[in-house]
């Protein structure tokens, strides 16, 4: 993970809630998509269609640990397989 362009005070723990995958209305299993970036599996991202996502923040706004998924997806979208 490229942690240059990620906050440096967040904290990336997902709590396993799923409420970012459920929240997101193209249906992107968002979760692993943060988990493929967090923990450096960047060319494994094309399976999770990250190219579909809309950019509209509902999962990040939803998240109770405040992952900054948006950035993640977009890392995901550029750097990814």
């Amino acid at each position: 993970l490229d942690r240059e362009h990620l906050p440096s005070e967040v904290n990336l723990t997902c709590i396993n809630c799923g409420i970012c995958t459920r929240t997101c209305p193209v249906g992107l299993q968002i979760h692993l998509l943060g988990r493929c970036v967090e923990f450096g599996g960047l060319s494994d991202t094309p399976r999770y269609h990250p190219e579909a996502c809309l950019e509209c923040g509902l999962c990040a706004f939803v998240c109770p640990a405040h992952r900054p998924l948006v950035q993640m997806i977009k890392m995901a979208k550029k750097y990814g397989g």
